[in-house]
């Protein structure tokens, strides 16, 4: 079955039925950082979280990421 689960770009998470997407580099996004100076906006990166019974086009089998 081709899904999000089954395909070599999948990490699994720790929440039941999600995972992350590692078929590209990380996508950078801009985060709320409370701070001891106060609250702030910084840039973090992150891989696109997944369903794990989605799926795309760029499925690939072979062996699961795990990192």
């Amino acid at each position: 079955m081709m899904s999000c689960s089954t395909c070599r770009f999948y990490a699994a998470a720790p929440q039941p039925g999600r995972g992350q997407c590692r078929a590209a580099p990380p996508t950078v996004m801009l985060a709320p950082l409370k701070t001891l100076a106060g609250d702030t906006i910084t840039p973090i990166s992150v891989w696109p979280g997944v369903e794990a019974d989605s799926w795309c086009g760029q499925f690939e089998e072979g062996e699961l990421c795990n990192r």
